[in-house]
């Protein structure tokens, strides 16, 4: 009996099978007594590249929200930015009475102006004739200097640029003699080729003074708006009128300035960057990273200088005296982003110009 029961107590031997499904429990035992990862720990690297993906998104939507944000509502005339901007000894910034109170958004409006929606255009005659190292119209003609025009919240630029070029280039070749400034206010009125306040073609202007003609400001003073288009037949019935012979292209900076010394200023349409508008003194040049306008701004050039080894341009300009130097500014030659070497547009006067009806 106690050798049954002995035998009873030992331990039978196991199955290889049984042995193997034991040692596979004791390792699920195992595993599930660890410490399961994180859902971070598990996600780590997605969510970091996730995190920097958005960060870098918000960082370019805040940075371009801000700028649009600035060109929509910023001033004109910022007293910190104008100081801040001269205290790097460039040229001098300044507030203006033709930009108080302006905000950016405002005054995209007065810069749709062209040269030309022309195709080809005759090329000015080149001469021989000496440049000297610096010129001015107006010192050098001063009977013939008009009065800056403050042109208002109009886009006419490229009225009165051509219609003033023409003044001068009339009184040039008259010696002095023709003393009525031609009005540019005719043009913005009563041509529906141009947009009136809405900007135009300065060789669409010039079309309007070799077929009809100029009238003078004695008859037709400038206003800046459209008010006089209702009355274009009785002025032009009631007016004398100037024509102009032709107009010309002249590219390249010793061609514009032979153009200017032989016959009178010529017009450029420059592409207008922001820190322009609050211009003072000294030789512009670009401020790097300042916005651009979409289209350009009418100006007559008038003359040429040299300072410190710097060459410019003198442009006289149509936001009245109280901006830059006396309503002129000096412009660096040779900035390709203000187009103003490529090409400009001259008013052909000759000596025999006659009114319409002589």
């Amino acid at each position: 009996m106690s050798q049954v029961s002995q035998r009873q107590r030992s331990p039978s031997p196991q199955s290889p099978e049984k042995i193997a499904q034991r040692e596979k429990a004791a390792q699920a035992m195992k595993r599930r007594n660890q410490t399961q990862p994180s859902f971070f720990e598990k996600y780590a690297y997605h969510l970091v590249i996730g995190a920097f993906g958005f960060v870098c998104v918000y960082a370019l939507f805040s940075i371009l929200t801000r700028s649009s944000k600035k060109l929509t509502t910023a001033p004109v005339i910022d007293e910190e930015e104008i100081a801040a901007h001269n205290s790097l000894g460039s040229y001098l910034q300044g507030p203006n009475d033709f930009f108080k109170d302006w905000k950016f958004s405002d005054a995209k409006f007065i810069f749709n102006n062209h040269l030309t929606f022309k195709g080809k255009i005759q090329q000015c005659p080149e001469s021989g004739v000496i440049i000297p190292e610096s010129y001015n119209f107006r010192d050098a003609q001063p009977e013939c200097a008009q009065p800056i025009y403050f042109q208002g919240n109009c886009s006419s630029s490229y009225s009165i640029a051509a219609v003033s070029a023409t003044s001068d280039r009339l009184c040039k070749s008259k010696n002095g003699e023709f003393q009525d400034q031609l009005s540019p206010q005719s043009p913005i009125s009563c041509d529906d080729k141009n947009y009136k306040c809405g900007g135009g073609s300065v060789t669409r202007v010039l079309e309007v003074g070799k077929k009809q003609g100029f009238v003078s400001t004695s008859c037709l003073p400038y206003s800046g708006t459209e008010d006089a288009k209702n009355n274009c037949d009785a002025l032009f019935s009631n007016c004398e009128k100037y024509k102009i012979h032709d107009y010309c292209v002249v590219s390249s900076e010793e061609n514009i300035k032979r153009e200017i010394l032989n016959n009178g200023p010529v017009v450029a349409v420059i592409q207008v960057f922001k820190d322009f508008l609050v211009y003072k003194g000294g030789i512009y040049e670009v401020v790097e990273g300042s916005s651009k306008f979409q289209f350009g701004h009418a100006v007559k050039v008038i003359g040429w200088g040299k300072q410190d080894g710097v060459n410019y341009w003198i442009i006289e300009n149509s936001w009245g005296d109280t901006w830059g130097l006396k309503g002129l500014a000096y412009i660096a030659v040779g900035q390709n982003q203000l187009q103003l070497e490529a090409y400009s547009v001259a008013p052909i006067v000759a000596a025999s110009t006659e009114k319409i009806g002589e």
